[in-house]
């Protein structure tokens, strides 16, 4: 990929030199995943605000999600995520920056042609990379989550700005999308799923990180006398669903095509997978990023573990949601909103995951609505009786 030196200050985890940095062009290099995009989100307002903010990464799937964002200006690299960081053309990780080596002087990097020609149009002068650590319940509210908690190496810890941590923080996201991508997703999911005459759930049972949050991979083998296959748990729920409404059409967050009992697409319980609508994500299709915010936009419910999708749908004020918690906490991650239920599995107790100094349904201005259940994998049963409480 063609590239150009290009000279900024660059920063990272800065404590009282970034309070002192303003009136300035800063370019946020955030190289993480969709959610930890979303969560970012919140503290936006709180940066210094005689700044312009833009922001990027490899990857414009994620990059597409803050267009239109209140506060911040999305900067578009044209390439596509899976082909990023890891070698071959897109080689040019982190701009050629050792992220472990940023004291805030000036730095030569080496920036894709679309990235520079934008940098010299907007008079770029500073670049500002995050680390975004996951703090796993290890810090006491009000720095929680990521987000909460990256703010203290961010702003003065006497600064004023800190008091409004005590309250839920907004989401800047602008979910308005262009009519011609909204018409162009609602009309996909008319011709695969009737969508219009029914309602619409987003299913996201898994997610890119961690193994153990997959809804229904854990503890099978304590269910006596049967062997369940992958996904049961929520193809359960999704009958449940459509015996109490037959209404409901399912779109479950599957990133590719995949087959047998590692898919829930199914006619028998009207869902088909992201993939089979929209392609793979990563691929050469719409940015996942507006094409989410457009099935947001028209959902009805959304379901999942803590993952992007889920992630979008929680900030979302009208959509109501159900999380599903198996080995992380709510309060570790997500501000909390009244359209939402948590249902926390056995494991998060018996792991001793709700002692940690994080972990709380109802603390200052927050509260988190959770239903413990008395077994560590989390049923189709159990979901469902959330949902009863949610919707009906």
């Amino acid at each position: 990929m063609n590239t150009a030196p290009y000279c900024v200050r660059a920063f990272q985890r800065l404590g009282r030199r970034l309070s002192r940095l303003s009136d300035t062009n800063v370019l946020i290099y955030f190289p993480h995943g969709f959610g930890d995009w979303i969560h970012f989100s919140h503290i936006l307002s709180l940066l210094e605000q005689t700044n312009q903010y833009y922001i990027t990464r490899f990857g414009d799937d994620t990059v597409s999600l803050m267009d239109g964002c209140i506060g911040v200006t999305p900067f578009y690299l044209g390439t596509a995520s899976h082909q990023c960081a890891y070698g071959g053309l897109f080689s040019n990780r982190h701009f050629g920056m050792d992220l472990k080596q940023i004291h805030g002087e000036p730095i030569e990097l080496n920036f894709p042609l679309s990235l520079h020609a934008t940098c010299v149009e907007h008079s770029i002068n500073a670049l500002l990379t995050l680390p975004f650590i996951d703090v796993v319940g290890y810090r006491a509210f009000p720095y929680h989550t990521k987000a909460r908690a990256l703010l203290t190496s961010l702003i003065p810890p006497d600064d004023p700005r800190f008091i409004a941590l005590s309250a839920a923080l907004p989401c800047p996201i602008n979910f308005d999308v262009p009519t011609m991508i909204q018409q162009f997703v609602e009309n996909r999911l008319i011709n695969f799923l009737g969508l219009g005459i029914r309602k619409l759930c987003l299913i996201s049972r898994g997610g890119y990180t961690t193994p153990e949050k997959f809804w229904g991979r854990l503890w099978r083998d304590e269910v006596s006398g049967c062997t369940l296959s992958e996904g049961e748990e929520c193809r359960d729920f999704m009958r449940l669903m459509l015996a109490k409404d037959p209404d409901w059409i399912f779109l479950s967050m599957e990133d590719r095509i995949f087959e047998g009992d590692d898919t829930l697409s199914s006619d028998e319980i009207q869902c088909v997978s992201y993939a089979q609508v929209f392609g793979s994500i990563g691929g050469t299709g719409l940015p996942f990023g507006l094409v989410m915010k457009a099935l947001v936009n028209i959902a009805d419910l959304c379901v999942g573990v803590p993952s992007g999708p889920y992630h979008l749908s929680m900030v979302k004020p009208d959509l109501p949601c159900i999380g599903i918690w198996t080995n992380q906490f709510p309060s570790w991650y997500d501000e909390p909103k009244e359209d939402s239920i948590h249902v926390i599995s056995k494991n998060v107790v018996e792991k001793g995951y709700m002692d940690r100094p994080g972990s709380f349904t109802e603390m200052g201005g927050l509260k988190y609505d959770c239903r413990f259940v008395d077994t560590r994998r989390i049923t189709g049963e159990q979901v469902m009786a959330a949902a009863e409480e949610l919707l009906y």
